[in-house]
């Protein structure tokens, strides 16, 4: 799982999920955490994650990309990451820090592109580990990636067939794409899922 809630994260969304992941059914998981550049440092949480076998900390990482060809989910804010990891055929959990990022994860969640779990004021830990124990109850479906892949290809003027009124659809293209080249050359620190590498193989092989 891959966790990032931006630069700075000032209404600790990170911390509801390290206590979501806490619960008996997630312990598990491994758990890539980013630090954004402007977040600052958690001794008692940096502690934290040396002690749980699995579990990683990132700071300031020139890209994601490599993270996400990683997961096999995220959890995260619905701001310009969400055309990242759409790019990508990564399949997240959303919550939303800002009014303006509600319309978009309405209808990013209606098709199925996203799983929108709320707005920050309305997450709790309880929230984000219910929506992670729904999500992972059966193997996450190849198709959720692919869909995702289909609508931002990081290569056109807009999302395909995705039309949401918002300033920030115009960073589709320079953000999503540089993710795209990113990620193909990058190494993953771990390795990727067969059912989602495979689909991100196929699908990139389809376009070229």
């Amino acid at each position: 799982v891959l966790v990032y809630f931006g630069g700075s994260d000032l209404t600790g969304e990170t911390a509801k999920v390290l206590a979501a992941l806490d619960e008996p059914d997630l312990q598990h998981l491994a758990l890539d955490l980013v630090a954004g550049s402007n977040q600052m440092r958690d001794t008692a949480t940096e502690q934290r994650l040396r002690q749980r076998s699995g579990w990683c900390l990132h700071r300031a990482v020139p890209t994601l990309a490599s993270l996400m060809r990683a997961a096999d989910l995220a959890v995260g804010a619905g701001g310009t990451t969400t055309w990242e990891r759409l790019c990508l055929g990564l399949p997240a959990l959303v919550v939303t820090l800002a009014e303006n990022q509600t319309p978009i994860a309405e209808e990013l969640d209606r098709r199925g592109l996203i799983r929108w779990i709320g707005r920050k004021e309305d997450v709790t830990d309880e929230t984000i580990a219910r929506s992670l124990g729904n999500a992972l109850r059966e193997p996450l479906d190849p198709q959720w990636s692919l869909q995702c892949l289909q609508t931002v290809d990081g290569s056109t003027t807009r999302p395909l067939g995705l039309s949401v009124r918002s300033r920030s659809t115009r960073r589709v293209v320079p953000v999503a794409r540089a993710c795209w080249l990113a990620a193909s050359s990058a190494v993953a620190t771990r390795c990727v899922p067969d059912a989602r590498a495979k689909s991100v193989s196929r699908s990139r092989s389809a376009r070229s």
